[in-house]
């Protein structure tokens, strides 16, 4: 108890950007091969780091 962790902070990505990074993301993941996420985020790591660098 007391030590929950839901993972690294990548970045800080404004609040009102939200939406246009999840859509942003979104758009990514409909035209990868990868079946999910997970898989996407561990082998596009840098372009995923690019991504949230444009949000903040």
């Amino acid at each position: 108890m007391g030590s929950e962790n839901f993972g690294k902070m990548a970045g800080n990505i404004v609040a009102t950007k939200i939406p246009e990074f999840l859509e942003a993301l979104a758009n990514i993941l409909n035209q990868s091969p990868e079946p999910d996420f997970g898989t996407w985020r561990m082998t596009h790591k840098a372009e995923y780091m690019e991504l949230i660098k444009a949000f903040e």
